[in-house]
């Protein structure tokens, strides 16, 4: 495992803490203005799971005593104190096992199925803190430049090159007038992880698939990386209006926000969930693409059972594929990173072989 002291402390700004009794802080910077339709439902850092929130069960009487409303509110609280005990990233888990968790043929288990059996084998839950997006992207990069740069017989350029992308995003946030303050420190927690893929650390330890896992289970480490991939999805958004502009809108009302108060409020903030602009403007920042397969309770085709491929046909998950703008792969072309969609939540798909034409000839792309 690495050395955590010789991971750099960043100072986590005020505006970053999480303080369920008021709403996210934005950060800083000016910026032009613009407006789309988000679907996710955006939620309070830390405001699932908070074991103040259980209902009180009465002390005489059992559960038989209560009405059924008050056994789903329990049942609904003991979830949610789980979910808040969960690591900020886990280990990989088989899709057998998620599969498990709903009902054999309800519509998650068939597109559970789908995807186990078109070659996706496991799992990496994220916790579902409103940072799931981010904190998923943020371990699946990192994860990439560590297999790629062991595996390359030129080992070494793709990760230099991955952190020439950095210093790049880095510089945005300069030019836009972000407080040095905000991003330097978390940038330097980035920056030695990845660096740590070759360079030892003060042990003589080199990052290693269990030792990513531990920085990323670190909250200092992961919250920082977290903030820094938010201000540079922010400042991606800032530096690319036109891009941006028709589809930048409040998550809860529909109404059309400007571009400056979208990213102080949707994107800078700890605890808000990411729809396609975000993304979107995080895979082009990274110059990395971002594949999320939508997993939902929609059917896809026909529930005739006497069909050999109904699995296939009502399971089937829809990809959608937000490309880099790095087509021709200069800065070190690696593998998309796959997220599972479910409403409110994402979290890391795995597979054994990294081929991805199959599943990429009916999709949409961004």
């Amino acid at each position: 495992m690495a050395d955590r002291d010789s991971v750099p402390s960043p100072i986590i700004p005020l505006r970053f803490r999480a303080d369920p009794e008021s709403p996210p802080s934005p950060v800083v910077a000016s910026s032009s203005s613009g407006s789309h339709p988000a679907t996710i439902q955006s939620s309070h850092f830390g405001g699932a799971g908070d074991a103040s929130s259980d209902p009180p069960i009465a002390e005489s009487g059992g559960v038989e005593d209560l009405i059924d409303a008050k056994i789903f509110s329990l049942l609904t609280a003991s979830k949610d104190q789980e979910a808040s005990q969960r690591p900020l990233i886990s280990a990989t888990i088989p899709l057998s096992l998620l599969r498990s968790e709903y009902p054999e043929l309800s519509p998650f288990s068939l597109k559970i199925a789908w995807l186990a059996g078109h070659g996706w084998t496991g799992l990496r839950r994220v916790k579902g803190d409103g940072d799931c997006f981010y904190r998923a992207v943020a371990f699946a990069y990192v994860e990439r430049i560590l297999h790629h740069n062991s595996s390359s017989e030129k080992a070494g350029i793709p990760l230099m090159r991955r952190l020439d992308v950095l210093q790049l995003s880095l510089d945005d946030l300069k030019d836009l007038g972000f407080d040095p303050r905000v991003y330097e420190d978390i940038y330097r927690v980035l920056h030695y992880v990845i660096s740590n893929i070759t360079l030892p650390d003060m042990r003589g330890e080199t990052l290693s698939p269990s030792s990513l896992l531990a920085h990323f289970q670190d909250p200092v480490v992961s919250n920082s990386v977290v903030m820094f991939l938010r201000l540079i999805t922010s400042a991606y958004i800032r530096l690319h209006p036109e891009d941006f502009v028709p589809f930048l809108f409040d998550p809860i009302n529909g109404e059309a926000m400007d571009l400056q108060t979208f990213c102080e409020r949707e994107v800078e903030p700890t605890g808000k969930e990411a729809d396609h602009p975000q993304i979107l403007a995080l895979s082009r920042s990274l110059q990395t693409s971002i594949d999320v397969a939508y997993v939902d309770g929609g059917i896809a085709g026909s529930r005739d059972s006497s069909s050999s491929s109904w699995v296939d046909d009502v399971g089937r998950v829809n990809f959608v594929h937000f490309e880099t703008d790095d087509a021709d792969g200069q800065y070190g072309a690696q593998d998309p990173i796959t997220l599972l969609f479910r409403p409110g939540h994402y979290d890391i798909l795995e597979r054994k072989s990294m081929e991805r034409n199959e599943y990429r000839k009916q999709a949409k792309f961004y």
